[in-house]
């Protein structure tokens, strides 16, 4: 599977940018840029050039610029658009496909599988339909969050499955889908969807589709944050396609909000940079967003994402009610809230143990107080931070 990254206005492999970083190219771009104004650096991509001015934005246009992402920062992962190019028919080609939109994250220190989000759910799909949330569909587009990232890297991956569901399991899974809100519905394991404080056993064919459908668009996007000689993660968009279709976007295109055929609505799609026409191909899409902004209706994100990896180990096989899930769930919260705790005093203890006659002494102090206070960022209840506050200037 393929990624590219959008750059300005310019759609860049990720194998290209990663060449651009390692010869130092865009390092010299980037050092260009910090001059005031400096409107004439460039880069040039295979698929087209990008001058600072590209990145620096209008100045009459109020369109939030992305915030920057990194250890310690807030960290969110949206998905901006699905778009579904030839949709696989079912039953010898006659029968209309569900679409089913899955996403998941884990952490290097995960050894077991990341709980699968089910973020969208859409009836009979037809092809090159662009699929998108909408306050009127049930379903999230949130894939990940943290207010303090902690990580020092990330893998995200992406899945859209087109299979068909019988009648019953569609309209259950659109109820659950609905009571999740602002989060996804979570499969901690093959026996269990989670949404809110209920658990509810996995219905029959959800199941095959889930662990036994091939998906027709899959990836897994790589975020490091603090690897030594690769490329940080930027905030930027991110185009997900298969690599077989790379060919198909070979023509300039860039992301863009474009009018549809509704009054007053938009939508974000991949658009030719030269005609301004959208992507009407057979190759299917997804557009990600990766930024560091503050979101504070998400906060309760991170626990419930954390919960749904860990409660597998209580439910066990017997069907569980809503209030022993709810009982589970603030047990993992705090659970979750000591471990950080746990970190953040470990790194407390290497700053008190830093040589201070050191000739790094203070680079290795500002990486440490910077991990402190991600950490401790992530402490939900003010008393695992009590012992922990004066250290570093962000423990608010």
């Amino acid at each position: 599977m393929a990624h590219a990254f959008v750059i300005g206005d310019v759609m860049v492999e990720a194998a290209e940018f990663s060449e651009k970083v390692a010869l130092g190219t865009m390092g010299r771009f980037l050092n260009e840029m910090k001059v005031p104004r400096r409107t004439d650096a460039k880069i040039h991509f295979r698929r087209g050039t990008v001058k600072a001015v590209d990145l620096l934005g209008p100045l009459d246009i109020d369109v939030p610029p992305f915030q920057p992402v990194g250890l310690g920062s807030p960290l969110s992962v949206e998905i901006l658009a699905v778009y579904t190019g030839d949709v696989p028919r079912r039953w010898f080609g006659w029968a209309k496909s569900d679409l089913l939109v899955t996403s998941a994250v884990k952490t290097l220190t995960h050894l077991d599988a990341a709980p699968r989000a089910i973020n969208q759910l859409v009836s009979a799909v037809d092809s090159h339909r662009h699929v998108q949330t909408s306050a009127l569909n049930e379903g999230s587009a949130i894939v990940y969050y943290t207010p303090s990232l902690v990580n020092e890297h990330l893998t995200v991956t992406l899945q859209v499955i087109a299979d068909s569901f019988d009648r019953v399991t569609f309209q259950r899974l659109e109820q659950l889908l609905k009571a999740a809100g602002a989060v996804p519905l979570f499969v901690p394991a093959q026996s269990y969807l989670l949404v809110g404080s209920y658990a509810a056993g996995i219905f029959g064919k959800l199941g095959e589709i889930l662990f036994e459908s091939r998906p027709f668009l899959h990836d897994d996007i790589h975020l490091p944050f603090s690897t030594p000689g690769i490329p940080v993660a930027v905030a930027r968009h991110i185009v997900v396609y298969d690599y077989r279709d790379r060919n198909e976007f070979e023509t300039d295109y860039t992301v863009r909000l474009v009018q549809t055929t509704e009054p007053s609505k938009t939508r974000v799609a991949l658009v030719n940079r030269k005609t301004g026409l959208e992507y009407e191909g057979d190759a299917p899409y997804a557009i990600l967003s990766l930024d560091g902004r503050p979101r504070q209706e998400l906060n309760d994100f991170t626990p419930r994402f954390a919960s749904a990896a860990l409660l597998e180990r209580f439910l066990g096989t017997q069907d569980a009610g809503g209030q022993a899930v709810q009982t589970l769930q603030s047990a993992m919260q705090l659970y979750n809230d000591f471990v950080h705790h746990q970190r953040a005093r470990d790194i407390k203890q290497q700053l008190d143990d830093l040589d201070t006659d050191a000739s790094d002494y203070a680079e290795q102090k500002a990486a440490l107080e910077r991990l402190l206070s991600a950490y401790v960022g992530n402490i939900s209840q003010a008393l695992f931070k009590a012992d922990l506050i004066g250290n570093t200037k962000e423990l608010g």
